[in-house]
């Protein structure tokens, strides 16, 4: 499971701000990199934490033009969209067994899992936050492009 960003358009614009005399990547990979870290925290904060892994399982890269937060754990999208009931059977084995259990069986039904979002929310928990980051960036270039810096 991952969300990626990426800049359209961003290279016309960037040719503009270079022939004004300015650099924007700099400015672009820092909201990009700031936006990425917002969203990673803001997912971890709301992943279930039984035992952590999967909020350490939340990471984001960031390069030139690209972010991407995504979850590493195969499991988050089942805990994100939860499970339908289902039948488990033996995948190495003839039978499963488990302490506890009476005796082997062939299968099992399993009830299936509720959703918990926490990728999703955490994205849109982080929208605000990016929206006014890029406007403070598109608003400074602009601001220095037109000779008021």
């Amino acid at each position: 499971m991952s969300l990626s960003v990426q800049i359209t358009g961003f290279d016309d614009f960037a040719k503009d701000v270079r022939a004004a005399g300015l650099n924007a990547e700099p400015l672009v990979e820092a909201a990009l990199q700031n936006s990425a870290t917002k969203i990673q925290s803001s997912v971890r904060d709301r992943a279930p934490h039984r035992t952590g892994s999967l909020q350490r399982s939340v990471l984001a890269t960031v390069s030139s033009d690209q972010a991407t937060v995504r979850v590493e754990e195969r499991y988050g999208i089942f805990v994100e969209e939860g499970t339908q009931p289902h039948i488990i059977t033996p995948v190495n084995k003839k039978a499963l067994f488990w302490s506890g259990a009476f005796s082997p069986v062939k299968s099992v039904m399993h009830p299936g899992t509720k959703a918990q979002p926490f990728f999703t929310p955490g994205v849109d928990a982080s929208r605000p936050y990016i929206v006014d980051t890029f406007t403070k960036v598109m608003e400074r270039l602009v601001t220095v492009m037109a000779g008021h810096a």
